[in-house]
């Protein structure tokens, strides 16, 4: 338990405190500082990685790594958690007995932006849209800013001079936001992950149908016919997938060269020019592209910048080829709806070299995707033993 020392408390005057010092706390205190905001910070490691970051930002700022407070320091009128922060931790508790206001550093953000916000989730394939958008808006001239879970927190986003703000959001963000003003939305997909934290798949999908409570624009994959409720009604929608689209929805047509990504009837590039490979990386394309249109950006513009995406770092990323032999790092693939999607996406003998936490998740659907190759699992991590009993038969097992 951490104590709050009462000289430190009294140094200052109707201060924050701000739960977590990695990078969301950082972008806090230069936040806080640059408005002459008190504030205290607190994390569970002794030694968080925004410490130092903290400590230059905001030199008079109280300070308990180590540690979580069992109660609201005296004097604080508010709280931001970040996003890894137990909900269940007592000061929470302490501070909703109180009434004293919890929030999120989105809400920080949100409060002082004017510019359109596009906000993306879903299981897999977040961050390369969010990179997908970032590209587009910027080769139709727009200055944007691309980040919150990816790389830059939003905080430290904030610029009067941005046209349109493009955010990926995680589930634990989502959830520990108020409902977000947001131009256009989108839940790109949704599988098991984060069991283990959200306890079970209600949650998990109730925290990214938060995404939608109050967007003007949702945008909904059709392939997965569970999302569209997610959205409010009355809410205007605009679908893609990865079949024939309807008038004014985003799809694939049939033309010259082979299928086209296109708006109703517009073919608009041909899947062949697309810079990246796979059936996810169209779909990822496809709501990237209705994202931009929601935003009303020239179409053809942003169609074009993506025969120049390459996909990102650890995501189906060819490394090295040797002796016949293709190494290709999809480290980013951390739950199993997206290890299923690798695997379909490669031909031939497979070797997975996998692992670490399982986060609550069944191996069923991998088990069954290896069982209809000549493959061999090579498991480490945690969570390997598992593993190796739910992949059992189903191909060559090496621990």
């Amino acid at each position: 338990m951490a104590t709050v020392q009462p000289h430190v408390a009294a140094a200052v005057a109707r201060p924050v405190l701000v739960l977590g010092m990695g990078a969301t706390g950082a972008s806090c205190a230069r936040h806080f500082a640059a408005r002459g905001t008190p504030a205290w910070f607190a994390d569970t490691r002794a030694a968080p990685p925004g410490l130092e970051a903290i400590r230059r930002a905001m030199p008079a700022a109280g300070l308990l790594p180590g540690a979580m407070p069992d109660t609201v320091p005296p004097g604080v009128e508010s709280i931001v958690v970040s996003p890894g922060v137990d909900l269940g931790l007592p000061v929470l508790a302490d501070a909703h007995r109180r009434g004293i206001r919890v929030r999120g550093d989105l809400d920080l953000f949100a409060a002082c932006c004017a510019a359109p916000l596009l906000g993306i989730t879903g299981s897999n394939g977040k961050s390369t849209v969010t990179t997908m958008v970032g590209l587009m808006l910027r080769a139709c001239g727009w200055p944007v800013a691309v980040g919150a879970n990816l790389g830059t927190p939003a905080l430290d986003l904030l610029d009067a001079g941005i046209k349109a703000y493009v955010l990926e959001l995680s589930s634990f963000q989502l959830e520990r936001s108020a409902a977000l003003e947001l131009a256009a939305a989108v839940v790109l997909n949704l599988a098991p992950d984060h069991l283990d934290t959200h306890g079970d798949m209600a949650a998990y999908a109730a925290a990214k149908a938060r995404i939608y409570a109050r967007c003007r624009v949702a945008v909904v994959n059709r392939d997965e016919p569970g999302l569209a409720a997610m959205v409010p009604a009355g809410t205007h929608r605009l679908s893609f997938g990865l079949g024939e689209p309807g008038a004014g929805q985003f799809g694939l047509l049939a033309g010259a060269g082979g299928e086209w990504l296109a708006l109703g009837t517009q073919r608009l590039l041909p899947v062949s020019a697309l810079g990246t490979s796979g059936r996810h990386n169209i779909a990822n394309a496809l709501a990237a592209l209705a994202l931009v249109h929601a935003l009303e950006a020239d179409l053809e513009l942003a169609a074009a910048a993506l025969r120049e995406f390459r996909g990102l770092p650890h995501r189906m990323q060819l490394v090295a080829e040797n002796d016949g032999l293709r190494w290709v790092d999809d480290s980013k693939a951390t739950n199993v709806a997206a290890a299923v999607t690798a695997i379909g996406g490669v031909e031939g003998p497979l070797v997975l070299i996998a692992g670490g936490d399982g986060k609550g998740q069944s191996f069923e659907a991998l088990a069954a995707a290896l069982r209809l190759r000549a493959a061999t699992a090579i498991l480490i991590g945690r969570d390997r033993g598992q593993m190796a009993a739910a992949l059992d038969g189903a191909c060559a097992v090496e621990l």
